[in-house]
């Protein structure tokens, strides 16, 4: 008996054959089922798949062969063995049912062993060719597997070896950047030791990177700063934390260089320290160039101050200093009364000095700048320093003849030299020392300009070096000598304006001025003057004049009365006839009125409902040619002026004095 049920279907149009085999086969325990034509074997196959087929070659309507041709063209018979069992037995019968699609041909009468055994024989390997078919298949659903698994692999693989390219063009990249940045990186390990620097690092601290690797960064220490900092520093790292600060170090060739740093903990994927990494920023031009625009904010405020009172305070000083240079006049020499009236012009003098020094440094006036020989001016200088200066300081000369010139104010190169000489003085006044002077000419590079800062064009300059061996200037003090009212001199001995006042001047004829000094070692001014080498010699001396008279119309229009009478008593003891206005709107309806009356009209510039330079224009309106004289206590007022105007012929400062005043408006009509 078999383990499998098998189902045979017999195909024969003889009932007696079909008993025949199926008593046979039914006992042997297979399944049958029986066909006795083509149409109705079909008719079996669409509903149930046997697993083996006996089939009759002679057959009516369809014989064996045909119908097997049919069962083997169909994809869902096509498998099934089919076992030919007939009585031809020729051999083109035997070739015919095996092209038809048989497995085997069995003659009629056939004995029933054999048939068995041809039926198991056909089953097992039907069998064994459908688990080999269906081992292929697995195997190749293996090998199927097997290749997208691989697939896939080769898609991981490359995907894993553009990353690694990726991260190692990033890295190359960082190199790059590493190498080419201008910020100064330094990595350490976790105990601070420089395991790298970059270029830039090299560059700015003039230390190459054999020479740091291993040490610590405090090599660096400038000194400067509080072990405090330091120690934050490090407390904020080893925590895990970034720290962000502002450091002064020290380069190897001992100069100073103020840094931004941020310092950052180096982390893995373990998310442990592994080391410190430090960016640095050099921001010691970055932090000069800030402090210079303090400096020059607050000069800028105290030049809206100057500004705002010069014209008032000048108007002030006008009236003292007139009234006092006219009561001198009426009185006797040797009148005890002259000599305090002479006090009180001395002392408006100062004053009056006091604001031109005041608008100098905070640039807020225009001085008249000619062609200067400064080294005239300088020994000049020196001459009457010698006198003034005690034996204990001895004063050395090196003073360069320069034909040349410097566009300046004469009288405020003078007021340099003897400004610095002074303080060096004060500096040596205990104990004594050298007080030197030197003047030469030198040319001004880009790279000298680059190199030490300064804030002028290359070119060619005089050089004014004055020196001293007196107690010097503290750290502190320097950064802040050319501030206005600074001083470190006691109360009463100075106003703290010298030097902020010679920074005014030499910054206003396009010159720059530095300082050197270290405690107990002296300090050095160097100022650099814009130089003309080709500039003939214009040297202006002041020639005394007697005071120049007249006899004009003159009108004259100020909104201060002390002002105006003071105007009218000078100009009518010069011998002129003088009409007074404090209204300029009514100054004008005199003169429009008769406007040939007057041969000169001089004029305040600041006044209320109608300016000097808008009364100016007015009258020119009226008469063309009528010449006037603007006068104000704050240059900058002039401003408005018309430069092309044929009648503003001259420009006079407040406070005034006689001569002054007389050599202007005769200067003005005799031109």
């Amino acid at each position: 008996m078999v383990k499998k049920k098998y189902n045979i279907l017999v195909i024969d149009d003889t009932p007696k054959n079909i008993q025949v085999v199926g008593n046979f086969l039914k006992n042997e325990g297979y399944i049958l089922s029986f066909a006795t034509s083509g149409e109705e074997a079909l008719n079996i196959l669409s509903k149930e798949i046997p697993d083996i087929i006996l089939l009759d070659v002679i057959m009516p309507e369809i014989n064996g062969f045909e119908l097997c041709k049919k069962i083997k063209e169909t994809d869902r018979y096509k498998k099934i063995p089919v076992l030919f069992l007939t009585i031809k037995t020729d051999s083109e019968s035997i070739i015919k049912g095996f092209e038809s699609g048989g497995v085997d041909y069995i003659t009629k009468p056939f004995n029933p062993h054999e048939l068995l055994a041809r039926i198991k024989t056909h089953l097992k390997l039907t069998d064994i060719q459908k688990e080999l078919e269906e081992k292929n298949d697995q195997l190749f659903e293996e090998i199927h597997l097997r290749l997208k698994a691989e697939e896939k692999l080769k898609k991981i693989n490359s995907e894993q070896e553009s990353i690694i390219e990726d991260r190692i063009s990033d890295i190359k990249r960082l190199g790059i950047i590493l190498e080419q940045t201008e910020e100064d990186i330094i990595i350490t390990d976790l105990e601070g030791n420089i395991t790298y620097v970059n270029p830039a690092f090299e560059r700015k601290t003039g230390y190459s990177s054999s020479e740091v690797i291993g040490k610590n960064p405090r090599l660096l220490k400038s000194g400067k700063q509080s072990d405090e900092i330091y120690k934050e520093m490090w407390d904020t790292i080893k925590n895990g934390k970034v720290w962000r600060g502002t450091v002064i170090n020290k380069n190897k060739d001992g100069s100073f260089i103020e840094e931004d740093s941020t310092i950052s903990p180096m982390r893995n994927h373990d998310n442990k320290n592994h080391g410190y990494f430090a960016v640095k920023r050099d921001m010691t031009e970055h932090n000069k160039m800030e402090r210079q625009l303090r400096q020059s904010q607050k000069m800028e405020a105290i030049g809206t101050l100057a500004g705002g009172i010069a014209h008032d305070f000048n108007n002030i000083l006008t009236a003292i200093l007139g009234y006092t240079e006219l009561a001198k006049m009426e009185l006797p020499e040797e009148n005890t009364i002259n000599n305090k009236l002479s006090e009180v012009l001395r002392a408006g003098n100062r004053a009056k000095e006091l604001v031109k020094q005041i608008l100098t440094l905070s640039r807020k006036t225009e001085q008249e700048l000619i062609p200067v020989r400064v080294d005239l001016i300088i020994k000049e200088a020196m001459k009457l320093l010698r006198a003034s200066i005690p034996s204990i300081i001895e004063m050395k000369q090196d003073i360069n003849t320069c034909h040349g010139t410097v566009m300046a104010d004469p009288t405020q190169i003078h007021q340099i030299v003897m400004n610095l000489c002074t303080n060096s003085f004060h500096a040596m006044e205990e104990k004594g020392g050298i007080l030197g002077v030197s003047l030469e000419s030198k040319n001004i590079s880009e790279f000298d300009v680059e190199k030490n800062g300064y804030d002028i064009k290359p070119g060619s300059y005089l050089r004014l070096v004055v020196s001293d061996s007196g107690v010097g200037i503290k750290k502190s003090d320097l950064e802040r000598i050319f501030e206005p009212y600074y001083t470190t001199k006691k109360v009463g001995e100075g106003t703290g304006l010298g030097l902020a006042v010679i920074d005014g001047i030499v910054k206003n004829i396009n010159g720059t001025i530095s300082v050197y000094s270290e405690l107990g070692k002296g300090t050095t001014f160097r100022i650099l003057l814009p130089y003309n080498e080709l500039e003939d010699e214009k040297i202006v001396e002041e020639i005394l004049k007697e005071i120049p008279r007249g006899n004009e119309n003159i009108l004259f229009v100020d909104d201060e009365e002390q002002i105006t009478a003071l105007g009218k008593m000078i100009l009518e003891d010069l011998g002129y006839s003088v009409t007074t206005m404090i209204k300029p709107n009514e100054a004008l309806k005199l003169f429009r009125a008769d406007p040939n009356k007057f041969d000169l009209v001089i004029t305040d510039i600041s006044m209320p409902g109608l300016t000097g330079i808008e009364l100016s224009n007015e009258m020119q309106e009226i008469k063309p040619n009528i010449p006037i004289i603007l006068s104000t206590g704050f240059s900058k007022l002039v401003s408005g002026v018309n430069e092309d105007s044929l009648s503003v012929k001259q420009i006079i400062m407040k406070p005034f004095l006689k001569r002054e005043l007389a050599i202007a408006v005769r200067e003005v009509l005799d031109n």
